[in-house]
């Protein structure tokens, strides 16, 4: 399996960190999906924190921090469902490296998944029941069992 890696133009010890995770992430034979998952997003981070002054290795990285780079993807247009799988794999990476005992604690620990906007789904109209029905074969088993909405055992 070759998965390319974080581009060496990240903070050399955020790079290693990173690097480190995924070497984890392996050990606990992840699919090839969920290292690409990961390593794009933990690469995205690398490249924010390379322009952030203050951030230049896992133990400057602050709960703040990571609120800004969640709120600079949110403003990029990414979707909310999106956003929060950043979240995720940043949660997941300082929590690796707590127990690693490479940071004391984890900033993303307090940051909160954004809420998801239900999407409600319309109904059908009287007139589009009624043409369903209506398509319904009457002369056929089938048909009859369809409009029924079950089979002789009570399956559809």
């Amino acid at each position: 399996m070759n998965i390319p890696t974080i581009s060496n133009q990240s903070s050399p010890r955020l790079h290693w960190a990173a690097e480190q995770f995924l070497d984890f992430c392996r050990t606990k034979n992840l699919s090839t999906n969920a290292l690409v998952f990961y390593r794009d997003r933990l690469k995205r981070f690398s490249k924010f924190c390379e322009v952030e002054p203050n951030i230049n290795a896992p133990t400057s990285v602050t709960t703040a921090d990571i609120r800004r780079f969640i709120s600079s993807l949110a403003d990029s247009g990414l979707s909310t469902k999106t956003v929060n799988h950043y979240i995720q794999a940043l949660k997941a990476f300082f929590s690796f490296l707590v127990e690693e005992e490479a940071i004391e604690k984890n900033p993303a620990a307090r940051v909160k998944p954004q809420k998801l906007v239900k999407r409600i789904i319309g109904t059908f109209s009287d007139e589009q029941i009624s043409a369903m029905l209506s398509a319904c074969d009457m002369h056929a088993f089938r048909g009859v069992r369809v409009l029924r909405g079950t089979d002789r055992n009570g399956f559809l």
